[in-house]
């Protein structure tokens, strides 16, 4: 059981990072965007 609770903790770090960076890339292009206005 505590090691389903690792694995699903470990995902969810994964999913947080991930969304993590894709904020920030979204963040960059809306920057990009208002740069090139």
């Amino acid at each position: 059981m505590e090691a389903l609770d690792k694995r699903i903790e470990e995902r969810q770090n994964l999913v947080r990072q991930m969304k993590e960076r894709l904020g920030v890339e979204v963040h960059s292009i809306e920057e990009r965007k208002d740069a090139s206005q």
